[in-house]
């Protein structure tokens, strides 16, 4: 940049002159106003000698640098603010020019400077400059736009992403309480004082129902009789898998209780997966008179009981009866067996070994229905009843009722004709060979659930359902019109052998009540006292005249 100090009018003037000799073309140019303004930057100094011949300094000037075309106005900063006259400068002159005043510096900045050159430009060059800021600006928005919408994408897909894992995480935690739920009873876990009992039931019972395969072949009598061992410890062997403890387990007769379960319309795999897939059995309050345990599946399906010796041996004697009966009774009362097993296995340090019998068999009462109240009834009435809780109606619901709870509430089964005379047939069929193998003190197990009317008239009569090892019944009326009661309904401790014990029992109990009421009694009084206890719980009138 040049420095032009102590420059005044007169100076101008003569620059003025001179520049309108050389340069015909600044003659039309407009006089601009050379207003002060403050620059933020500070020119560079030098010495130079104006047309006039006075002496030039260095002093701070504002940078202004034009073309041939433009013109600047200056405002002089002294006290009459008169307006001086610069002319333009062409290419051949010189290519800057600075210009001070001598009282007071002022400085225009680049920016202040390109903005007023601007101003003056022709209006071609403004449009195109316009157009060219406004394609800018418009490329700038469209770029900031496509980078505020990724930003959200990506953000909505971070927030989308986070969603799916927690519900992912809600559902696997769920499926895992839901598998390690169980519905009824007290979960049997590790820790639990039956446990090792309970793992090598089920373990026994995976690997023999699991090798019980092939083509099914006629029942023979050698079959009622055979029995397989099976021997499992830590490491295994090439016949049993390994096993957490070490057991020995025994099946009898297999192909037997195969052929029942397909009597009973039972599918292997469904049997095992119910059972053994989990490894989850559910105990359901403490041993009764007998001594026995329950354990229930994990599905509420199937009930796995802790029997006698004498039982065991019972079930083994009337098994070639119990098969031809099922055979011949598809829908019988009478509990259905599944499975006769034996598990030997340590118990306590110095205690040798422990036998356990047991037997897989049906549960009556299924899982999804809500059963308000239990009765099991037998027919005699010396100690056949149960205290219930007046305050906990929940408890009350859970607790088992007996025959003179029954004759208190005045309970019936309220079946139609047809219905009840199907019933009442299955169920003498049933005592008919209780009485044939010696059996006594077996109840039946009444189940109440209360369901809403499905306005189901005047049609053909269901008769006696039986289906998933449950027999259910829907309360009727006289004219087969359904009512708002379900009945789940069993013969239950069917093994019991009328033996010396039992008779002795019978002794000892007539001698303090009546032995009509007594229930140890011989199979044959056994039986009919049982029956028509039962049919006279039957509500329906027409059943009692053809009877």
């Amino acid at each position: 940049m040049n420095i032009v100090s102590n420059i005044n009018e007169n100076d101008l003037a003569l620059l003025w002159s001179e520049e309108s000799k050389t340069n015909p073309v600044s003659k039309n140019l407009n006089p601009v106003r050379l207003a002060p303004t403050v620059c933020s930057k500070q020119s560079k100094s030098s010495e130079e000698i104006s047309p006039s011949g006075n002496s030039i300094s260095s002093l701070p000037i504002a940078a202004i640098t034009a073309t041939s075309n433009t013109s600047l106005h200056i405002d002089n900063l002294d006290s009459a603010s008169e307006e001086v006259l610069v002319p333009s400068i062409n290419s051949h002159s010189r290519d800057r020019i600075s210009v001070m005043n001598n009282r007071s510096t002022t400085l225009l900045s680049q920016e202040e400077i390109g903005q007023r050159l601007v101003a003056n430009a022709p209006m071609s060059s403004i449009s195109n400059s316009k157009s060219f800021v406004n394609t800018s600006r418009t490329l700038t928005q469209n770029e900031s736009t496509i980078s505020t919408q990724d930003a959200i994408n990506t953000e909505l897909n971070r927030m989308r992403t986070s969603i799916i894992a927690k519900r992912e995480r809600e559902r696997k935690r769920k499926e895992f309480l839901e598998d390690e739920r169980v519905l009824v009873g007290n979960k049997v876990s590790e820790g639990h004082s039956n446990y090792v009992m309970a793992y090598n039931m089920l373990t026994g019972i995976r690997v023999s129902v699991s090798r019980c395969s092939g083509i099914m072949k006629p029942l023979t009598e050698v079959d009622f009789r055979t029995t397989k061992k099976l021997a499992f410890d830590i490491s295994g062997s090439e016949l049993t898998p390994s096993s957490k403890y070490d057991f020995k387990f025994k099946d009898y007769a297999p192909q037997v209780f195969r052929s029942l379960r397909l009597l009973f319309g039972l599918d292997p795999a469904d049997y095992l997966v119910s059972l053994t897939s989990k490894y989850i059995l559910s105990e359901l309050g403490s041993p009764g008179k007998s001594g026995s345990f329950f354990y229930y599946s994990r599905d509420y399906k199937f009930i796995i009981k802790t029997i006698h010796h004498s039982e065991h041996r019972q079930l083994r004697r009337i098994l070639p009866q119990y098969y031809n009966h099922i055979k011949e009774n598809p829908k019988t009362l009478i509990s259905q067996f599944y499975g006769l097993h034996r598990v030997k296995m340590p118990w306590g340090r110095n205690a040798g070994l422990r036998k356990v019998h047991f037997i897989v068999m049906n549960n009556i009462f299924p899982p999804a229905k809500d059963i308000r109240s239990q009765y099991d009834l037998k027919g005699s009435l010396a100690g056949r009843i149960t205290r219930t809780p007046t305050t906990n109606s929940e408890l009350a619901r859970t607790i088992v009722l007996k025959d003179q709870n029954w004759l208190k509430e005045e309970k019936t089964l309220k079946l139609g004709p047809q219905k009840a005379k199907d019933f009442l047939n299955q169920l003498r069929s049933d005592v008919d060979l209780l009485e044939r193998l010696n059996i006594m003190d077996y109840s039946l197990l009444v189940g109440i659930h209360y369901e809403p009317n499905r306005l189901k008239k005047n049609n053909t009569p269901e008769t006696l359902m039986s289906f998933e090892g449950r027999s259910e019944l829907r309360a009727t009326d006289y004219l087969n019109n359904d009512l708002d009661e379900v009945y789940y309904v069993g013969v239950i401790d069917c093994l019991t052998n009328y033996s010396f014990f039992k008779k002795v029992e019978t002794l000892w109990r007539s001698l303090s009540h009546k032995r009509a009421e007594v229930s140890a009694v011989p199979p044959m009084e056994y039986g009919e006292r049982f029956y028509q206890f039962v049919r006279n719980s039957v509500d329906s009138h027409l059943i009692r005249k053809q009877c």
